[in-house]
Protein backbone atom coordinates (compact mmCIF):
# COMPACT_ATOMS: atom_id res chain seq x y z
CA UNK A 1 0.00 0.00 0.00
CA UNK A 2 2.51 2.55 -0.57
CA UNK A 3 3.46 5.00 -2.10
CA UNK A 4 0.77 7.70 -0.71
CA UNK A 5 -1.94 8.31 -1.38
CA UNK A 6 -3.33 5.01 -1.56
CA UNK A 7 -6.73 3.55 -0.56
CA UNK A 8 -9.75 5.77 0.19
CA UNK A 9 -8.23 8.80 -0.22
CA UNK A 10 -5.93 7.65 -3.69
CA UNK A 11 -9.25 6.42 -5.35
CA UNK A 12 -10.96 9.66 -4.53
CA UNK A 13 -8.18 11.27 -6.53
CA UNK A 14 -7.33 8.90 -9.39
CA UNK A 15 -11.20 8.94 -10.11
CA UNK A 16 -11.85 12.38 -11.16
CA UNK A 17 -8.04 11.87 -12.97
CA UNK A 18 -9.55 9.10 -15.16
CA UNK A 19 -12.51 10.62 -15.85
CA UNK A 20 -12.31 13.91 -16.59
CA UNK A 21 -10.17 14.08 -19.46
CA UNK A 22 -12.68 12.14 -21.32
CA UNK A 23 -15.18 14.38 -20.25
CA UNK A 24 -13.74 17.37 -21.09
CA UNK A 25 -12.98 15.67 -24.94
CA UNK A 26 -16.65 15.18 -24.82
CA UNK A 27 -17.80 18.66 -23.84
CA UNK A 28 -15.11 19.99 -26.76
CA UNK A 29 -16.02 17.22 -29.17
CA UNK A 30 -19.80 16.84 -29.29
CA UNK A 31 -20.63 20.33 -30.42
CA UNK A 32 -18.08 19.61 -33.48
CA UNK A 33 -19.52 16.69 -34.35
CA UNK A 34 -22.80 17.67 -36.01
CA UNK A 35 -20.74 19.64 -38.46
CA UNK A 36 -18.06 16.62 -39.22
CA UNK A 37 -20.78 13.49 -39.50
CA UNK A 38 -22.70 14.47 -42.66
CA UNK A 39 -19.34 15.03 -44.93
CA UNK A 40 -18.32 12.05 -47.43
CA UNK A 41 -14.59 12.37 -46.11
CA UNK A 42 -15.46 11.93 -42.47
CA UNK A 43 -17.98 8.61 -42.78
CA UNK A 44 -15.86 7.10 -45.35
CA UNK A 45 -12.91 7.71 -42.20
CA UNK A 46 -15.65 6.28 -39.56
CA UNK A 47 -16.00 3.31 -41.27
CA UNK A 48 -12.55 2.68 -41.89
CA UNK A 49 -11.96 2.87 -38.70
CA UNK A 50 -15.06 0.56 -37.61
CA UNK A 51 -14.18 -1.48 -39.48
CA UNK A 52 -9.76 -1.23 -37.78
CA UNK A 53 -11.77 -2.49 -34.96
CA UNK A 54 -13.99 -5.15 -35.77
CA UNK A 55 -10.84 -6.71 -36.97
CA UNK A 56 -8.61 -6.15 -34.24
CA UNK A 57 -11.56 -7.52 -31.79
CA UNK A 58 -11.96 -10.51 -33.93
CA UNK A 59 -8.24 -11.02 -33.45
CA UNK A 60 -7.89 -10.52 -30.22
CA UNK A 61 -10.50 -13.40 -29.64
CA UNK A 62 -9.58 -15.52 -31.94
CA UNK A 63 -5.47 -15.75 -30.62
CA UNK A 64 -5.90 -16.38 -26.86
CA UNK A 65 -9.46 -17.42 -26.41
CA UNK A 66 -10.27 -19.44 -29.33
CA UNK A 67 -7.18 -21.40 -29.95
CA UNK A 68 -6.89 -21.90 -26.35
CA UNK A 69 -10.78 -22.83 -25.73
CA UNK A 70 -11.67 -24.69 -28.59
CA UNK A 71 -9.46 -28.25 -29.07
CA UNK A 72 -11.92 -30.10 -30.91
CA UNK A 73 -14.67 -30.16 -33.00
CA UNK A 74 -17.34 -30.92 -30.13
CA UNK A 75 -16.26 -27.56 -28.05
CA UNK A 76 -16.39 -25.81 -31.52
CA UNK A 77 -20.26 -27.52 -31.72
CA UNK A 78 -21.00 -26.28 -28.35
CA UNK A 79 -19.34 -22.90 -29.04
CA UNK A 80 -21.31 -22.35 -32.00
CA UNK A 81 -24.59 -23.92 -30.53
CA UNK A 82 -24.48 -21.04 -27.36
CA UNK A 83 -23.18 -18.07 -30.00
CA UNK A 84 -26.60 -18.81 -32.08
CA UNK A 85 -29.17 -16.28 -31.70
Amino acid sequence: MRPEPNGILGAALALPALILPDFLLLIVALPLWDGFRPKPQAQSAMQGANAAVVGILGAALYSPVFTSAIGNLRALTLALACSWP
